[in-house]
């Protein structure tokens, strides 16, 4: 049965997946975007334009009128704390616009796309976390983490019974329509320079097709105020970077380096950074990220949603064939 809805993020890889989703089911979504978008990740697919932006509540109104459902995964994706104001900005003062206007126009389902970062990490590799577990990030005042945290907690608590809200809490995402390389930037980085370290840290992988199909199943099946993990697999970052750098012909990275030798790293970074007003390659944030474990259980999405597990390997050649089909690399 179809249903008006409305996608934000569509022009992103994970938004663009769930403009596909819906299409798969005759479901042609009203998309959120602004005049200078790129499309080019939803050029062959089905959509009404709306132009809006997050941070302008006038044009949410004209966005949500007469849509049951909100599909919110739009979101700005930055580890560096000079940041800070813009991305609290967007990822929380956006999604509370989008969520109290959702509110008074009668949504019936909000979905939000959040993180792992909301859930948080292990000091041990074969230790797991879930969607239970407390969140440890904050003592390092991560600019990304802090906003999908604080935008989740806020989404999750407005649940009732007008308005079902529901968070979906990924891992790194591979998949087709990465039109802005925010995954799919490490096979350009593997490409251009050989890298025989890694950090010592882990991540979960998730599908892009895995994450729209449970953001439908989720309005569908899933529990009112509840977050789902949604990930095929956990992989060392060594492990990771082997299987990128193998894909593109690269040699695997043959070292780990030790967590203080990242964490210093990421300092230096921030310390250019602030010296010459220059993004940093690396930064304090992303060193945290990458001397922690982010193993977790997908078993609650797999058992009330049946959520596919689509194998990391495919998830990443199916990535790359795409960017590289579209010539973004």
């Amino acid at each position: 049965m179809g249903y008006q809805c409305l996608v934000t993020g569509a022009t992103g890889g994970v938004g663009a997946n769930v403009v596909k989703h819906l299409n798969d089911r005759d479901i042609v979504p009203r998309v959120l975007l602004r005049k200078t978008s790129n499309t080019l990740s939803i050029s062959d697919l089905k959509w009404e334009p709306c132009y809006g932006d997050l941070r302008d509540p006038e044009s949410l109104s004209r966005a949500v009128v007469g849509c049951e459902r909100v599909f919110h995964s739009a979101a700005y994706i930055s580890f560096w704390k000079k940041r800070w104001d813009e991305v609290m900005r967007v990822n929380v003062g956006g999604t509370r616009n989008l969520l109290e206007i959702s509110q008074k126009a009668g949504v019936k389902k909000f979905v939000f796309t959040s993180s792992m970062a909301a859930i948080g990490f292990t000091n041990d590799p074969k230790k797991m976390i879930d969607e239970n577990s407390e969140w440890n990030y904050e003592p390092y005042n991560l600019v990304y983490h802090t906003s999908k945290r604080c935008s989740e907690e806020m989404v999750l608590g407005a649940s009732n019974d007008r308005l079902h809200t529901f968070a979906l809490n990924p891992g790194i995402i591979f998949g087709e329509r990465d039109v802005n390389l925010t995954a799919a930037r490490y096979f350009k980085y593997a490409k251009r320079i050989y890298v025989p370290f890694a950090s010592r840290g882990g991540i979960m992988v998730t599908d892009a097709d895995d994450l729209a199909e449970a953001h439908i199943l989720v309005a569908e099946k899933g529990t009112p105020g509840e977050r789902y993990i949604i990930a095929s697999e956990f992989l060392l970052f060594k492990e990771f970077f082997g299987m990128v750098a193998g894909i593109v012909g690269q040699r695997p990275p043959r070292w780990v380096l030790p967590g203080w030798v990242t964490a210093a790293t990421g300092r230096l970074g921030d310390l250019i950074g602030d010296l010459f007003k220059i993004r940093p390659t690396v930064t304090y944030d992303m060193a945290v990220m990458g001397n922690a474990y982010e193993n977790a259980s997908c078993a609650k999405a797999r058992a009330e949603l049946g959520v596919g597990t689509t194998p990391v390997r495919t998830s990443l050649e199916k990535s790359y064939r795409w960017v590289k089909e579209h010539n973004l690399i």
